[in-house]
């Protein structure tokens, strides 16, 4: 049909007079002896505009560079619709508010289809933000109807739709049609790959899990039809269920502790929790570690938990169930439980101080005359919220926060009384007691001085401001006091004349300081996610920064020892750190408590901990070096790869080449010397007077180590791949993992190394050799062995699928063991190397990255977790002994003698003693 224009606008009247004629002619017409046709009449009296229906977009839609609408226009009369050709006047189409406008026509049923643009020829926008499309029609009278619907930018770019899913080492990737677009293309610009000419949904296979990836799709548009539709970057991370699935580390009382493969790749991870696998979920806590306890929980209860992570919300774990122990561990022997939150701790014979913040008593005392049962004796209200607190004979002196400074007398510990209090200028946050006088934490005042030579009449007798607020506690040493200054660090006050203190000296720390414990020479700060400070403060008026010891909670508290500071390290627990050698203090272990670890105090072999919102927790510590960390090196850069030769340590240092170390000591390991590589050291083996170094995009390095104390390079060989190792070196060969293959190297002159084959394999992770086969650890590809009985023409004779993803490998009296993860540890038999039987997977809670046996004992290498322990005696019921935490990232494990040497990440070279093996 031929498309009529609107007829002009008419007034009202013309209107009025135009139904009224329309009216006579009908009455006229129906007069005459030969009447017209029924329906002539009826369109002849017609004042009912024709009925529009919008098929697509519908209403809300998301649009994209081209918009396709479609659907009917009717004409009708008074009676209702009366469809028929030849009624349809003029059809538009506008987006109101824009320059996009135009006409459409209709078929003889109604039907109309076109396209409209949202950007013109020059890829600027014609249609932005929320849009209104309106389509108006008249029919063959005038009668004109309109019909909207509105449209929404998509929020994928100019795709609408756009979303990628993740899965075992996939993406599937979908997306709406783009009306007009003649095909689509897919580009990751993380590595720079595409795929063009796809359709929806596609799946692009061969990713590696773990990676992020970042994914945008073009629809091609025709020539001359506008710039093409480019949808927003989607970024996403392959993942196995299983990668985050996580492992119950520990079952306590009312606790579990979960822990899961720690991804580089991702910030922070989101924790959630059910009473069924098949949910309702609940967020339980989201955080940056790869470990978190779950407190407060019901005895004989399981529990379910899952992990994703944070910032990729689509993908779920498989879950993990525990139940929480009846009892608690031998380390964790007692709790008190307090209503409200215990702040601090002071302990004096058999009775253990705690104060608490909130309404009601704000003062406990806990008989802990047997620590295995701690209980509550007495409760009393102080004038303000309880914080800090210090006992000197009779009084408990508690730095009452809004009600300033409080005396109690506790003589009677069942029985306590306010004998008195004094307000100070400030908020009191903490307080040490030396001879006649009480020093204050005073919040914004800064240290406040109370004289209490009289109990009973506490007096202020002096005020001095710090940098910052005095929010932690004082310790106090001969004639200065070391205030925890919050974020400002420490504050060193001279108290020489403690009615006119000075303030002294003060120390900038990486984090809030909380709590401050002075020993001999050194101030050691509770300086929260910075861990534990160590201050020599020989010159209190020169405090100098020794070192920081990375602690795995927020450190608030800290209380010193003999050779031990004790860190209240919030929802960690409590840690112990060996300080004994103040240029190199260590972690030496980490105990869970129920609640949050907020202050501690050491008596004889307890130590009591003020555990916020679980009350007083007590923790036996008769050997706090129980965990066998013996010494840490800090070293520069980050140390992948360690091999021990004789008394000698050698730790391949990333970008910062390699060093070497005397072991002759292990408790004390010396750097000798550190020397460059040509690219980055990933891994190292040392033969004879040479060591042999995985160089990254440098292929292969050797090093001449006739004197350890000055190594020299003797020459460097790039190989076909990246040379990421591991590196193994048997009699002329060297075996290097070369990222995605397997490179064989004649070293017989190590002046002159050749590559002399390369085998291309998936992601090689580790290798082991063992006679006349090299056995790789593949990635997701899991077991490969291949012949070597030929060097120059190495034959794969078989791989195997493992749990997870391969790590890896080692090999020993025709068992492999694969390191995977964080599905523990994949045992082969490979008496017949052609065809390894799966003996059985070692329940190794952690994400495994090297192993190595001996006798009857597989330790293994497990990133963040540190080193455990597995008795393997019965190969049918393999059992884990003991998990020893290392300072870093456990990368690469070896073992030498009673010592395990790992190249622990930032934090250097860590040695375990392993001459205490349990009997099994």
């Amino acid at each position: 049909m031929i498309p009529q224009r609107f007829p002009a606008a008419r007034s009202a009247a013309a209107r009025l007079f135009r139904a009224l004629a329309c009216l006579a002619a009908v009455a006229t017409l129906a007069s005459c002896p030969h009447a017209l046709p029924f329906d002539l009449a009826q369109q002849i009296r017609d004042d009912v505009g024709p009925i529009i229906t919008i098929l697509e977009p519908a209403d809300r839609s998301a649009y994209s560079t081209v918009v396709r609408v479609t659907g009917t226009v009717v004409d009708r009369d008074a009676a209702g619709p009366a469809p028929s050709s030849g009624r349809i006047g003029e059809c538009r189409y506008a987006v109101l508010g824009t320059q996009v406008s135009g006409s459409f026509t209709v078929d003889e049923n109604g039907a109309f289809s076109f396209l409209f643009a949202t950007r013109d020829s020059d890829g600027s926008q014609l249609v932005s933000g929320p849009a209104t499309l309106e389509l108006s029609a008249a029919d063959w009278n005038g009668n004109v109807t309109t019909a909207n619907v509105q449209l929404l930018p998509a929020a994928t770019g100019d795709v609408p739709g756009f979303s990628v899913t993740p899965a075992h080492r996939q993406v599937t990737v979908t997306w709406d049609e783009v009306p007009g677009a003649e095909r689509y293309d897919l580009f990751e610009f993380s590595y720079g790959q595409s795929r063009e000419d796809i359709q929806s949904p596609y799946t692009w296979t061969g990713l590696e899990d773990g990676e992020v990836y970042s994914f945008q799709l073009t629809a091609v548009m025709p020539e001359g039809a506008g710039d093409h539709a480019v949808s927003s970057a989607v970024q996403s991370m392959p993942l196995s269920v299983r990668s985050f699935a996580p492992s119950i580390r520990q079952t306590d009382f009312r606790s579990i502790t979960v822990e899961w493969w720690d991804n580089p790749n991702v910030s922070r991870y989101t924790v959630e929790r059910s009473l069924s696998p098949q949910g309702p979920w609940e967020v339980r806590r989201q955080l940056s570690a790869s470990s978190f306890t779950d407190t407060k929980l019901e005895h004989d209860t399981e529990y379910f938990y899952r992990v994703r992570p944070t910032a990729f919300p689509q993908i779920v774990s498989e879950h993990q169930g525990g139940v929480p122990g009846r009892f608690r561990s031998h380390q964790l022997i007692g709790n008190a439980e307090i209503a409200g939150f215990s702040i601090g701790v002071a302990v004096a014979g058999a009775y253990a101080f705690v104060t608490r913040s909130g309404v009601g008593p704000n003062l406990i005392v806990v008989c802990v005359a047997d620590p295995a049962s701690p209980y509550v004796v007495a409760e009393i209200p102080t004038p303000g919220s309880g914080r800090g607190i210090a006992l000197v004979d009779s009084y408990a002196y508690v730095a009452d926060f809004t009600g300033g400074f409080t005396v109690v007398d506790v003589s009677d510990p069942t029985n306590p009384e306010v004998a008195a209090n004094v307000q100070t200028p400030g908020y009191p946050w903490g307080v040490a007691v030396s001879g006649s006088y009480a020093y204050v934490a005073d919040g914004s005042a800064g240290l406040t001085v109370v004289c209490i030579s009289d109990p009973e009449n506490p007096a202020v007798v002096a005020s001095v401001a710090t940098p910052g607020t005095a929010s932690g506690n004082v310790a106090v040493l001969d004639t200065y006091a070391y205030v925890a200054d919050g974020q400002n660090g420490l504050a060193v006050v001279n108290i020489a004349d403690p009615e006119a203190p000075i303030l002294a000296a003060s120390l900038q720390t990486v984090g809030s300081v909380r709590g401050v414990a002075v020993a001999d020479s050194f101030a050691y700060l509770a300086d929260n996610s910075a861990g534990l400070m160590v201050i020599d403060i020989t010159n209190p008026e020169n405090p100098a920064l020794v070192t920081t010891v990375s602690t795995p909670g927020s450190a608030r508290h800290v209380s010193v020892t003999d050779s031990y500071a004790y860190v209240a390290d919030d929802e960690a627990g409590v840690t112990v750190v060996h300080i004994a050698a103040v240029s190199g203090p260590a972690v030496v272990g980490t105990t869970s408590t129920p609640g949050e670890a907020r202050d501690v105090a050491v008596a004889g072999s307890y130590a009591f901990v003020a555990d916020y919102n679980s009350g007083l927790t007590v923790l036996a510590i008769a050997d706090p070096a129980d965990a066998a960390v013996v010494s840490t090196a800090t070293l520069p850069g980050h140390s992948f790869g360690v091999f021990v030769a004789g008394l000698h340590a050698y730790v391949a240092l990333g970008s910062n080449g390699v060093a070497v170390l005397s072991v002759a000591d292990p408790s004390a390991p010396v750097l000798l010397s550190t020397i460059s590589t040509n690219h980055v050291a990933y891994d190292i083996a040392v033969a004879g007077a040479h060591a042999y170094v995985a160089d990254g995009n440098a292929g292969l390095t050797i090093l001449s180590v006739v004197s350890p104390e000055a190594p020299q390079v003797v020459s460097t060989l790039p190989t076909p791949g990246v040379a990421y190792g591991p590196i193994v070196v048997m009699g002329s060969y060297a075996y290097i993992g070369d990222d995605d293959r397997l490179t064989i190297l004649c070293v017989a002159d190590p002046v002159n190394p050749a590559v002399v084959s390369s085998v291309a394999q998936d992601t090689v992770r580790g290798v082991a050799v063992e006679n006349s086969y090299a056995y790789l650890a593949n990635g997701n590809s899991g077991l490969s062995v291949i012949s070597i009985a030929d060097p120059t023409n190495p034959l794969v004779v078989h791989t195997e699928l493992t749990s997870g993803h391969a790590r890896k490998v080692t090999v020993v009296n025709a068992r492999a063991y694969i390191s995977l993860n964080m599905e523990g540890l994949d045992v082969f038999c490979v008496a017949d190397p052609t065809e390894p039987e799966s003996v059985d997977t070692l329940p190794v809670q952690t994400s495994s990255v090297s192993a190595v046996v001996i006798g009857p004992y597989a330790y293994v290498a497990g990133h963040t977790q540190g080193l455990t322990a597995i008795c393997i005696a019965d190969p049918s019921a393999p059992r884990v002994i003991n998990t020893v935490p290392t300072d870093g990232a456990a990368e690469s494990l070896r073992v030498a003698g009673n010592y395990a040497y790992v190249a622990a990440g930032h934090d250097g070279l860590t040695v375990m003693k392993l001459s205490q093996r349990p009997e099994f």
